[in-house]
């Protein structure tokens, strides 16, 4: 299990199942808030289960999701941070499923 920490008193957790453990790892790298550069910037859902996340370096990425449920989720969670300035606090992998505390 990778993790990237951070610290938090308030969270609100999202379980994001991906299509698999690389697409997981993927989703985790592109959320991550650790990151200085290259924040997202636009996600938008293509097919039932498949995202595409635009960063803000304009580099466009496809994360694959187990199911509809999750693309949904994903796509509320790209939501909270795009439009409601809502960050992830903390993301983490197991196997193929992201979990994301947000504030």
């Amino acid at each position: 299990m990778r993790t990237i920490p951070l610290i938090s008193d308030t969270r609100n957790t999202e379980d994001i199942v991906c299509e698999d453990e690389y697409e997981a790892e993927k989703l985790m790298w592109i959320l991550s808030s650790n990151r200085k550069e290259h924040k997202l910037k636009h996600a938008a859902t293509v097919g039932e289960k498949e995202m595409i996340v635009v960063l803000d370096d304009d580099s466009s990425h496809s994360v694959m999701m187990s199911d509809e449920e999750s693309a949904d989720k994903l796509q509320k969670t790209a939501h909270k941070i795009l439009l409601e300035g809502r960050k992830p606090l903390s993301i983490r992998t197991h196997k193929n499923t992201v979990y994301i505390d947000m504030e």
